[in-house]
């Protein structure tokens, strides 16, 4: 038993020398920070790629298997996790390493006001790579755009045709998207006021945000003046009149919950014949 104690300890007394002279001869790795890349970017999500510059100053390659690493949003923890990839670096060059994280926004973000605010979130992305007898640390910092919310009004209305007792009216909503890429929500609800009278309740399926561009909606109905009263005639008679827009937008990929966000616009519309 004494005798396994000792070898023990000179097998772990050599191990650390070793160690030791092999740092002192070795020269350690570099690991310095490149670029964020934005993949998969969605309204409620994106994937954030971390870019890194493994650099080998030795005359001999050297390979890891062991990376890990965490990512801060907001200066609290959001994610940590070990890269599973390995990675090789050649003698005296060196080896790009991309760490992908994936970010759902409403994870994130504790209400739909904070998010509806939110320009950016500040983060911290921090690790260390297992190279030879080295653990090399990296961190970088910096900020993540949060998508805009698209912004939507009242175009124009197109009367259609107009009588006593009704008109065929159709509502044109137009849809800013200043994002760079493409917005397809799960739908939107809307409420449609002309001059103060309530003139349209309903939902929208299919709506199209397109990239850093305008769309249109088309809303066409049926309007009857027993039901809205006097006054909607008049409103439709004249060349333009104030109006008030809100709802919500209905967002979510796939089977996801939808998220309801707010939307809320007045001004000032054109009624065409």
């Amino acid at each position: 038993m004494r005798r396994n104690i000792l070898m023990s300890i000179v097998v772990m007394s050599l191990l650390f020398t070793s160690c030791s002279m092999l740092q002192q001869v070795i020269q350690k790795p570099a690991v310095t920070y490149d670029h964020l890349e934005l993949k998969d970017l969605s309204f409620t999500d994106a994937t954030c790629v971390f870019h890194l510059n493994v650099t080998n100053p030795n005359p001999i390659g050297f390979s890891s298997q062991k990376i890990t690493y965490q990512l801060d949003l907001n200066q609290s923890p959001f994610f940590s996790g070990t890269f599973e990839q390995g990675l090789s670096v050649p003698a005296q060059g060196s080896a790009p390493l991309a760490i992908p994280v994936s970010i759902n926004f409403f994870d994130f973000f504790k209400s739909v006001q904070a998010f509806k605010d939110a320009e950016s979130i500040p983060y911290k992305f921090n690790g260390s790579i297992a190279i030879g007898p080295f653990d090399v640390p990296f961190q970088t910092s910096g900020e993540i755009p949060v998508p805009q919310l698209p912004k939507i009004f009242l175009k124009k209305v197109k009367v259609e045709k107009l009588g006593l007792l009704g008109a065929s009216v159709v509502f044109f909503l137009g849809i800013q998207n200043s994002n760079d890429f493409a917005i397809d929500p799960k739908g939107l609800n809307y409420h449609i006021g002309l001059n103060g009278i309530d003139f349209a309740d309903g939902a929208a399926s299919e709506v199209n945000a397109f990239a850093s561009g305008e769309s249109t909606l088309q809303v066409p109905l049926e309007l009857n003046f027993v039901q809205l009263g006097k006054a909607a005639y008049q409103v439709l008679k004249g060349g333009e009149t104030s109006y008030s827009l809100k709802g919500d937008w209905l967002l979510g990929t796939g089977e996801a919950e939808s998220h309801q966000i707010p939307f809320e616009k007045t001004g000032v519309v054109p009624l065409s014949f």
